[in-house]
């Protein structure tokens, strides 16, 4: 596994986080979803100090990132990361 890490500066505050991976992580936008999707993208602090990380919900990619936002990316360099088809209506 191989890990990248993102910190959201000032001038990202207010992106989605789909749009933060795409640009920063130079993810292309389906692979940033994909990336959401699979639970690979964590948030180290869990929101608070001694917390364990947290894991963003797959589908939120357009979660808001506030500045000082530290993610974390988990990746498999041989794996191909997709978005999750959306479930159908019953």
């Amino acid at each position: 596994m191989k890990s990248l890490a993102i910190e959201v500066t000032p001038a990202d505050a207010g992106r989605t986080l789909q749009a933060l991976l795409h640009d920063r992580g130079s993810f292309s936008h389906r692979e940033a979803r994909g990336l959401i999707d699979v639970g690979a993208v964590r948030q180290p602090s869990g929101g608070g100090q001694g917390r364990r990380p947290a894991v963003i919900r797959p589908g939120d990619y357009a979660h808001r990132v506030v500045p000082g936002e530290r993610y974390e990316i988990l990746l498999d360099p041989g794996r191909r990361y997709r978005p999750q088809p959306r479930p159908r209506p019953v």
